[in-house]
């Protein structure tokens, strides 16, 4: 079998990496591209590694064979060929060495002829005899662009200014006057030491660890999470980059939240507890669910406090200015197992100070606990509710 290229084996997940051509690097924002495969066996791994090879060799050409170009790009392409053109005939020119006054006039002539030519070519708008000259200009810029596009045909155009221009300045020199410089818009910078204004290719994006880093030391900064919510939250981080990977964080896309959650869906209950499930990756677990009805998955509301966590990760990177959206939004709806009518009502103050001065906290008789009397045990009917005050438990938790 043929070895998969750009895969490696990362802390028990596979990893795919390419590096974008260099071309290509401004018109991606990225200098190469990551992909997480996940704790698949080999084989699998090597198979989709295969296949996003031939998914990225299709993209880069795709890219390459642009469709079109923008206004910049064309003007700086009509700027190298004539600077590449007019050297040329400045070589012709210092090359040349007339023998007489008539010949050097019958050559003037001869280049007026040319200048005014290339003029009466924009009049017409003969752009198709700059076809070739349009394709050999691409093709030493490393591009690919479709004749019948309306990008190519722009860049005729610009090409024909551009000898048209070139004509005209050499005629100038001809006549010993250096000091002429290009009059058409197009290529106003072309004797410019001016640097060209470039789109600046977007910085490469932040790591998901890194950032994870920043958002979980602001929350402790500011007060906002305590040990039990630092515990969840990593719980949460370490879940989310075993399944989904540690990528940069503009390289998540919903169907991956996707993803992320149905695994979830999928995991076992206990699987910090079962020595069952020592060991195993979330894939091979998932499998185990699957395979074995019997095994209880985790609860929706633990899925969902797992989301939640990861979507208001999310929700920050999109306030930091790290992402235009959020990926995770409305990726997971938790269903009701209730209707709202049968759903119990949150205990009101009045509640709570019914109980907390009721004869189990005040006093009560040794055999009826509910009974006003003098004695006080600090027994689990005593703790629980007060455990259930001051700690988000489940009641199974608390008992």
């Amino acid at each position: 079998m043929a070895r998969a290229r750009y895969l490696r084996l990362d802390q028990g997940r596979w990893i795919w990496r390419r590096r974008v051509p260099k071309n290509l690097v401004a018109v991606l924002g990225k200098t190469e591209i990551i992909r997480s495969i996940g704790s698949v066996p080999k084989a699998d791994a090597r198979k989709q590694a295969r296949q996003l090879t031939v998914a990225s060799d299709h993209l880069f050409a795709m890219l390459q064979r642009r469709t079109d170009l923008d206004e910049y790009e064309i003007q700086d392409l009509a700027e190298y060929w004539f600077n590449q053109y007019l050297g040329e005939l400045e070589k012709r020119r210092r090359a040349y060495k007339p023998d007489d006054y008539e010949e050097h006039q019958k050559l003037l002539e001869k280049i007026d002829k040319s200048a005014d030519g290339a003029m009466e070519m924009i009049v017409l708008n003969d752009i198709e005899c700059t076809r070739e000259t349009v394709q050999w200009l691409l093709e030493q810029n490393g591009l690919d662009l479709p004749a019948d596009s309306q990008s190519f045909r722009e860049l005729q155009h610009a090409v024909l200014r551009a000898f048209a221009e070139a004509h005209r300045i050499n005629a100038a020199r001809y006549r010993g006057n250096y000091a002429v410089r290009p009059q058409d818009p197009l290529l106003a910078r072309a004797f410019s030491s001016e640097p060209r204004a470039r789109r600046q290719p977007k910085p490469a994006a932040a790591q998901f660890s890194d950032l994870w880093q920043r958002y979980v030391d602001g929350k402790i900064k500011a007060g906002d999470w305590g040990h039990d919510m630092q515990r969840e939250n990593r719980m949460s981080q370490s879940l989310f980059t075993e399944i989904a990977g540690d990528r940069p964080i503009d390289a998540y896309e919903r169907s991956q939240i996707s993803d992320f959650v149905n695994v979830l869906q999928h995991l076992p209950a206990m699987r910090g507890k079962d020595p069952r499930f020592k060991g195993k990756t979330s894939a091979d677990l998932v499998q185990m669910t699957k395979a074995d009805p019997t095994i209880k998955t985790m609860q929706s509301k633990t899925v969902k406090k797992h989301f939640s966590n990861i979507s208001s990760f999310f929700g920050w990177c999109v306030r930091q200015g790290q992402l235009p959206s959020n990926p995770a939004e409305g990726v997971y709806q938790l269903k009701r197992t209730k209707r709202r009518q049968d759903e119990r009502a949150a205990w009101t103050n009045a509640d709570l100070k019914t109980w907390f001065t009721c004869p189990i906290y005040q006093g009560s008789q040794p055999q009826h606990r509910l009974k006003r009397g003098q004695e006080v045990r600090r027994d689990a009917l005593y703790w629980l509710p007060i455990l259930a005050v001051f700690h988000a438990l489940r009641l199974e938790e608390g008992a």
